[in-house]
């Protein structure tokens, strides 16, 4: 039961990423980390990053829909924690001369797992970069959290889309 919940928000969110022009890069435990405009950009990145970040918190509400009409206990909260960030992202070989064993480091990574702490189940929260970056008809969706103590960053200011 717990292996056809997990492989099911596996492969709906591997789609998801895919479809909406994103790359997912990997599963770390039940997070997802997952790069839009790589290996190229462009002007709706972010726009489809927000779409594929709605797109999770659906897929999530449908996994946990389904997990809970499996089991006895009701579970108090359902839903994916989404946090998005804007960053440069540093692309590196794990192996040497391998194309296809590939990490990557970014600020905007560490950023996102601060801000993850602070998204509720069903939620997306975005760093201020990324929200500038949206599209003003988008923007309009969100509200502005207080300073969000980030560790080993500092304060930093945060949106929530609203649901």
């Amino acid at each position: 039961m717990i292996r056809e919940s997990l492989t099911a928000f596996a492969s709906k969110t591997r789609y998801r990423f895919i479809n909406d022009g994103g790359m997912l890069y990997q599963f770390v435990g039940d997070s997802v980390v997952g790069f839009f405009g790589i290996p190229t950009s462009s002007a709706h990145d972010v726009s489809r990053a927000l779409a594929c970040a709605r797109g999770l918190v659906d897929i999530g509400a449908a996994i946990a829909e389904q997990w809970q009409r499996q089991i006895d206990q009701a579970q108090p909260a359902a839903g994916v924690h989404v946090a998005m960030a804007l960053g440069e992202v540093q692309v590196l070989s794990l192996r040497p001369f391998s194309r296809t064993h590939m990490g990557a480091v970014a600020d905007a990574m560490n950023l996102c797992a601060r801000l993850n702490a602070v998204s509720g189940p069903g939620e997306i929260v975005a760093s201020n970069l990324l929200y500038q970056a949206l599209p003003d008809a988008e923007r309009r969706a969100f509200t502005e959290l207080d300073p969000v103590e980030a560790k080993n960053i500092g304060r930093v200011k945060a949106w929530r889309l609203a649901s």
